[in-house]
């Protein structure tokens, strides 16, 4: 029996909405007929532009250093150079992102996999969603100097942007 037989993809789908982060991914190993619904839900929603900066490299924060420029404590930096596959799954999984959102506000995260990251990977994550972390110079010029076929988020619907300061950001 082939798996389309038992559940259609649209089943599918409004299974997985109900599942948490950590039981998504896992569908996405369970067989090929269960992968592409379970990425369609899993990026989504996103609650920064992290997880897809993570398909390209390992992340350091650099602190801000400048005495003028206001605005966020660290800076994002990515390590090493991009291949071609690394392009390829950023792209697969950014057309799969319909709704984004961003916050300066510092809040409690509620994550199964918190305790699964290391100490780095912690702080990375508590200041990229407290709005501690701006993206590096570098990292905007390589995701907006490489030729793209399609806007770098082509199926974004939504974009929620909740800015507790606004004069931080002029």
């Amino acid at each position: 029996m082939v798996g389309n037989d038992i559940l259609p993809a649209e089943v599918l789908l409004m299974v997985f909405y109900f599942l948490d982060k950590t039981s998504q991914r896992g569908c996405t190993c369970v067989c090929k007929f269960w992968r592409e619904p379970a990425l369609d839900i899993f990026w989504k929603e996103l609650d920064s532009f992290e997880p897809l900066l993570r398909l390209l490299g390992t992340m350091k924060l650099i602190p801000n250093t400048s005495p003028v420029i206001k605005g966020p404590r660290m800076y994002l930096h990515l390590d090493g150079t991009r291949t071609s596959d690394d392009w390829k799954l950023f792209d697969d999984r950014a057309k799969r992102v319909r709704v984004m959102r961003y916050s300066d506000v510092i809040r409690t995260v509620r994550d199964e996999s918190w305790g699964k990251l290391s100490l780095v990977e912690r702080d990375l994550t508590w200041h990229m969603r407290g709005g501690n972390i701006g993206i590096g110079s570098a990292v905007v010029h390589m995701l907006t100097s490489r030729v793209m076929e399609d806007a770098l988020v082509p199926k974004l619907r939504k974009l929620t942007w909740d800015c507790t300061f606004p004069g931080d950001y002029l």
